[in-house]
């Protein structure tokens, strides 16, 4: 019953005209998300233009505050971010708005260990590269990510 909004998510994108994900990787659903680890920078790629418009992080979290950073190389992307725990509940969000070049930190609590998931959606720009990083510590504490 609580993973409700996440099937939401998914199903909502299966009634578009065109699949939005045509052209994405593995990590483009739910089901298939790329694992990463607390305090390590992992890197994609999203292009909604190109039929590349979502992917999926999964990460173990012990209970306690974590801050999400998000970049990306193009400051005309416009991406959105969602934490949810492992009951499909969304715990921390945020949106990296295009013509904006500093990082997105998201902080969130994790009241129950588990794994959780991290959605980032891309809805405007052009082709880009991106990091995300999870860190233990409030939102002001974590290193930020620096794409090369």
């Amino acid at each position: 019953m609580k993973w409700i909004g996440l099937s939401f998510i998914g199903l909502s994108m299966v009634g578009c005209a065109s699949d939005p994900e045509e052209n994405s990787g593995p990590d483009a659903f739910l089901s298939t998300a790329e694992s990463i680890k607390v305090g390590e920078l992992a890197n994609g790629e999203l292009n909604v233009d190109d039929g590349d418009k979502t992917d999926w992080k999964s990460v173990d979290l012990a209970g306690g505050t974590f801050a999400l950073t998000f970049t990306t190389d193009k400051a005309s992307a416009n991406v959105a971010v969602g934490v949810y725990n492992k009951h499909g509940e969304l715990v921390g969000a945020g949106i990296r708005k295009n013509g904006n070049d500093d990082p997105l930190v998201i902080g969130f609590e994790v009241r129950s260990a588990g794994r959780h998931f991290v959605r980032l959606e891309h809805r405007e720009g052009g082709k880009n590269i991106y990091g995300v990083q999870v860190d233990e510590g409030s939102a002001s504490g974590p290193s930020k990510p620096v794409i090369d």
